[in-house]
């Protein structure tokens, strides 16, 4: 089984057991990318299954299948998916002439794409930066995305106060009233992995969440992990899966 896992905190509990199992386990290869390269490697068959982005999942319906009982899940907030822009400019002003983003995780770019195309009617140019960059980089008129650990630094750091700053979960929780699916387990639609395969790695993130808080080093990482996400889906992560689908096409975004 050659399996792809994301270097982000976020996605840790999912992954504890699979990386746990792999240095015993010969049949298990582990291969760690952004969600991205990681979707890339999994069409190309170079992975059997992978963490991605859950944009992907959608677009890539006849080719991939996913598990549908954990991922990556938000109620109303994520903590670790920003847009910003430097003050006073502020997200009613105009829509930002740039916005800088590190294209690993794609979910979170189209899901900004949405939502700045329905506050304002079009999307800026979206350019791509290393995530160390788009802060320090940004113009008076730009905006910035970051995602993941980046994001959580970007959060803690001392000059966080001369940005305007918007979560994208809460943002979408405020037009749609649900929670919001960033990344799913997906795999080749010929293998038959049981939703099992991926709960048993979760049992066991779960059963190790101080230690995986502790070994984080970020503040504040067990809350992030227990109160902020969740990942086991229920009615309503579905829901908003099918919501986000079907708001992408409307708007041709998919």
């Amino acid at each position: 089984m050659r399996l792809g896992l994301v270097p982000y905190l976020n996605a840790r509990p999912l992954d504890y057991g699979f990386r746990a199992r792999a240095p015993m386990d010969a049949q298990l290869q582990l291969l760690e990318a952004s969600p991205s390269r990681l979707c890339q490697d999994l069409l190309s068959g170079k992975l059997d299954a992978a963490l991605i982005s859950s944009v992907e999942c959608l677009r890539n319906r006849d080719r991939l299948r996913y598990c549908r009982a954990v991922g990556v899940c938000a109620r109303d907030r994520v903590e670790s998916i920003l847009y910003f822009r430097r003050r006073p400019k502020r997200f009613s002003d105009a829509v930002a002439g740039k916005v800088f983003v590190d294209d690993a995780s794609r979910t979170s770019i189209a899901l900004l794409e949405l939502l700045l195309k329905r506050a304002f009617g079009k999307v800026p140019i979206f350019e791509k930066r290393p995530a160390s960059t788009i802060a320090p980089g940004l113009g008076p008129d730009d905006a910035g995305l970051l995602i993941g650990d980046p994001a959580l630094r970007f959060a803690a750091s001392a000059d966080i106060d001369e940005y305007e700053i918007r979560d994208l979960a809460g943002w979408w929780h405020e037009t749609e009233g649900l929670p919001f699916v960033f990344a799913l387990w997906a795999f080749a639609p010929d293998l038959d992995l049981p939703d099992a395969f991926f709960l048993d790695s979760l049992q066991m993130g779960e059963e190790h969440i101080s230690e995986i808080a502790n070994q984080s080093g970020l503040g504040d990482a067990k809350r992030y992990l227990t109160e902020t996400l969740h990942y086991r889906l229920d009615e309503d992560d579905h829901a908003a899966l099918q919501r986000f689908h079907d708001a992408l096409q409307a708007e041709e975004l998919l």
